[in-house]
């Protein structure tokens, strides 16, 4: 069963002042300016592998967790059905990835790495690790922890409120 989106609702203009938040403390800002430039240093460093950043997580999901449907992909990855098969189909053509329906369910696809696949896939998972590790330079592992869990909780309220 598909949820349909959430409209936003419309701001009642004489609270604006009193509840906003300075756009540089806003947490939507700060993840993206968080992102980005690990993303674009992650993407130069992986393009000569013929991928993106989205690539590299679908390979560090398949090394990780092994053999997996399509959707559980989608979700672990955030990344969409269409681009995904999009994602799918450049890396089967490079060998990183099969593609198998599961017999008697003609609708479900398994995926799972090659061993060429298997190699890139243990360079991306090690650059995912060292940037994560960059970014947490300096927080102690309470403190490593207790993002995780708020993070895990702002993921949740955006499921709930926007998927």
């Amino acid at each position: 069963m598909s949820k349909s989106k959430k409209a936003l609702p419309l701001p009642d203009i004489s609270k604006v002042d009193e509840d906003r938040v300075e756009i540089s403390d806003r947490i939507t800002i700060l993840l993206y300016r968080i992102i980005m430039p690990a993303a674009e240093t992650t993407n130069a460093e992986i393009s000569k592998f013929g991928i993106n950043i989205s690539g590299a997580r679908v390979l560090d999901a398949l090394l990780a967790m092994g053999e997996m449907r399509v959707g559980r992909l989608c979700e672990l990855t955030a990344v969409d059905n269409s681009t995904l098969s999009h994602l799918l189909k450049r890396m089967e053509t490079l060998n990183y990835i099969e593609r198998n329906r599961i017999i008697n369910d003609n609708r479900s696809v398994m995926v799972s790495l090659t061993p060429k696949g298997r190699e890139i896939a243990a360079f991306v998972s090690s650059l995912s690790n060292e940037t994560e590790k960059a970014l947490l330079t300096g927080f102690t592992a309470e403190e490593a922890s207790l993002l995780r869990t708020s993070l895990k909780r702002l993921l949740a309220n955006s499921l709930n409120r926007f998927a």
